[in-house]
């Protein structure tokens, strides 16, 4: 395997963090708080505690396999229909990532501050950036980040800090209000933003570390504040109850930051977080795509990438408001995302514990 293409394990989980970090600061929010309402926060806190002994599952699989490329090994261990039903799902797993994302970042856009530019040809122009990263190496992505994330993280902490004299936890109470109900149905949300650590999974064998237990807790940890940071912070800023009727809770925080009386309206900071963090999520489901199918760069793989742009360009067309895909995430993308992931994962953990006990014998 070339060098060019292995990274270290920090690096993945910096590309995680981007990557998640859209899902778990913005998709989800909105359909969480519609759920759980003042009680969001509380989803997020038990998801990451319920997840605990399943990062474990995630290490366990890596190991057992030897970081194999799961096509493979499956191939190898299993049989080659099953190997293929099981990729073709995280295929379209993928696919749907890179959709709902371009998405939400274009009614993002629409809403905000581009409402006059016609929606395809933003999908065009964000589409061609992703294409273009999604068709280097691991390497360059991993490097593309880094340099981005810093300036995400800064920002981050930036209107955090800067609203904090506008906030009142005292709001986060009283809990259970409802009683727990809407906390638990919460957490298939919040669970489904935390779940995509497995994303290690789809790319082990490009890592040239070790991936340890403690790394991959971490990341399960982080993912879950950059969704209770926006969570409780919304509530704290504006109560839930103009919370459960925001679509972008963390870009109307963004909308009080101010420096003194005379520096105002800094919320066009967001737009390089929403863009950078969607050019890294877009481009690396993109690229991961490519290589749990095995697809070698070269001609085929770049038709295949733009043949991908112009599917999902094509799916803006299909006569869906806002409202509309609110309701898709909430009923069906975060659902299927959460039931998948858990599955896969119970699968793999399932078939590697088989092929164990086999070499054992």
């Amino acid at each position: 395997m070339k060098s060019g293409e292995q990274v270290k394990f920090f690096y993945v989980i910096l590309l995680i963090i981007t990557s998640g970090g859209l899902v778990n600061h913005v998709i989800i929010i909105p359909a969480l708080f519609d759920t759980a309402g003042r009680d969001a926060w509380l989803s997020i806190i038990f998801s990451a505690v319920a997840l605990i002994p399943w990062f474990f599952l995630v290490i366990f699989i890596s190991r057992k396999t030897n970081k194999t490329h799961l096509l493979v090994w499956l191939t190898k261990n299993v049989n080659k229909p099953i190997a293929y039903i099981v990729i073709s799902l995280i295929g379209v797993y993928l696919f749907m990532m890179s959709f709902v994302t371009a998405k939400d970042l274009i009614i993002w856009t629409h809403i905000t501050y581009l409402p006059k530019t016609p929606q395809f040809v933003l999908f065009i122009l964000i589409l061609i950036a992703c294409i273009f990263l999604a068709n280097t190496n691991l390497r360059t992505i991993a490097i593309v980040n880094t340099v981005l994330l810093p300036i995400i993280v800064i920002l981050g902490f930036f209107v955090a800090s800067t609203n904090l004299p506008k906030k009142d936890y005292s709001m986060l109470m009283p809990m259970f209000e409802h009683g727990i109900e809407p906390a638990l149905i919460g957490m298939i949300f919040s669970s489904a933003g935390i779940l995509e650590v497995t994303l290690i999974l789809f790319i082990h064998h490009r890592i040239k570390s070790k991936i340890k237990y403690w790394q991959v807790l971490l990341l399960g940890f982080i993912l879950a504040g950059l969704s209770l940071g926006p969570t409780a912070g919304g509530i704290a800023t504006f109560g839930p109850e103009e919370m459960i009727k925001s679509r972008f809770p963390a870009f109307e925080q963004w909308q009080l930051v101010s420096l003194g009386r005379f520096i105002e309206n800094l919320d066009f900071f967001s737009i390089y977080q929403w863009l950078a963090g969607a050019l890294i999520r877009i481009s690396l489901s993109l690229y991961l795509l490519m290589e749990i199918f095995h697809i070698p760069k070269g001609k085929k793989r770049t038709w295949i990438l733009i043949l991908l742009a112009v599917i999902i360009i094509s799916a803006n067309f299909i006569p869906i408001n806002d409202v509309m895909f609110i309701d898709f995430l909430k009923f069906y993308y975060l659902p299927f995302n959460f039931i998948f992931l858990i599955t896969l994962t119970l699968t793999l953990t399932i078939l590697v514990g088989i092929q164990s006990r086999r070499q054992l014998k």
